[in-house]
């Protein structure tokens, strides 16, 4: 069954026709994990693990990777006229929310222009990881290279990357991009009859192995895997004068969010559809509430938070946002590129 509907997400960046109530809902799930690890991040202590600091890891064992995957699943049908028609669309936003969450050190005086144009602030990454994903497939796809040589020269690119010794800003993308391409690749190759295959497994399996993960995670996580999930951080920061054992932290980290991921797929119910076009307003708009007003209060007053009350302000920012998303002027903040369309009509007439 598909839902007929014209919108855009962020998983694909441009309007589609045919919506998948088991995607639309998975979306959206992924997009309230990614949002409550925002809101959580704050109180979270990596090096003492409690309830909180294991629920924060295990959502991102899957809540990035798997949307990746589901954004190259949605990135078969991509060529280069369809690419080129929404990459502006894509910048515009990405550029007009850079500036949103830049205006803390707009205020403060750290504001670098390097950092604007290449440093992705907070959640922004993501955009510019997508569009490049995407460009690649352009022209990848041609090539007729088998998936086991792709997935593999991802992987080892991935660790490749783990050497590099400098921590300069710039770095923080490519390095994302790189770490996260296997999701993509995955997601890329995959066909409707596996995730079908995956759906029909034994929920009862699924169910029992998620628990299993959550409760190795809160029993025997570490730091060095916590912060491995992120993609981030260089082998030699991580484990000085012991970069294999970085290289197989990151190979643990794939193992374990791929094993995560298709448990949530197994599981995913399809009765968060109907908010599944919401992926993309979420994404942009929940980041100002979260570091702007959320965090930067916490920091400022030093206050501390229990889980309740994150959960809390969780339900609250998914509320204003879906609240928020609906508004006209809004959907210009969120779509700038339609301004831009509106003032070329005026201009014919």
């Amino acid at each position: 069954m598909k839902i007929k509907q014209d919108c855009r997400d962020i998983t694909s960046g441009h309007p589609l026709v045919d919506r998948d109530p088991f995607f639309d809902s998975l979306k959206f799930f992924l997009i309230m994990c990614v949002v409550l690890g925002h809101v959580m991040e704050h109180n979270v202590t990596l090096n003492s693990l409690d309830t909180e600091s294991a629920l924060y890891i295990f959502i991102y064992t899957f809540h990035m990777p798997l949307f990746i995957f589901v954004s190259g699943y949605f990135s078969k049908n991509i060529i280069w006229a369809k690419f080129k028609k929404n990459v502006l669309s894509l910048l515009l936003t990405y550029y007009v929310f850079q500036a949103i969450l830049s205006v803390p050190l707009m205020l403060d005086g750290s504001f670098l222009i390097r950092d604007f144009l290449f440093h992705p602030r907070n959640v922004m990454w993501y955009i510019p990881a997508l569009l490049f994903w995407r460009f690649a497939f352009c022209f990848i796809s041609k090539l007729k290279i088998h998936f086991f040589v792709i997935i593999i020269l991802s992987i080892v690119a991935a660790l490749t990357i783990g050497f590099k010794t400098t921590t300069d800003s710039l770095m923080y993308l490519p390095s994302r991009i790189i770490v996260f391409s296997p999701y993509f690749i995955l997601g890329y190759y995959c066909s409707h009859s596996t995730i079908e295959k995956i759906r029909n497994w034994n929920k009862i399996y699924s169910v029992i192995s998620l628990a299993i993960v959550f409760v190795s995670i809160y029993l025997f996580t570490n730091v060095q895997f916590a912060i491995s999930l992120h993609g981030i951080v260089s082998f030699d920061i991580l484990f000085p004068n012991d970069k294999l054992s970085g290289c197989l932290y990151r190979l643990l980290t794939f193992s374990v969010s791929i094993f995560v991921s298709l448990c949530i797929i197994n599981i995913m119910t399809i009765k968060l559809a109907k908010w599944g076009n919401k992926t993309m307003d979420i994404y942009l708009l929940h980041a100002p509430m979260v570091y702007i007003l959320y965090i930067n209060i916490l920091a400022t007053y030093n206050l501390k938070v229990n889980l309740l009350l994150e959960f809390i302000v969780f339900f609250l920012i998914i509320t204003i946002c879906l609240f928020l998303s609906n508004q006209k002027i809004i959907q210009y903040l969120l779509n700038p590129i339609d301004i831009l369309k509106k003032g070329r009509l005026i201009l014919k007439l």
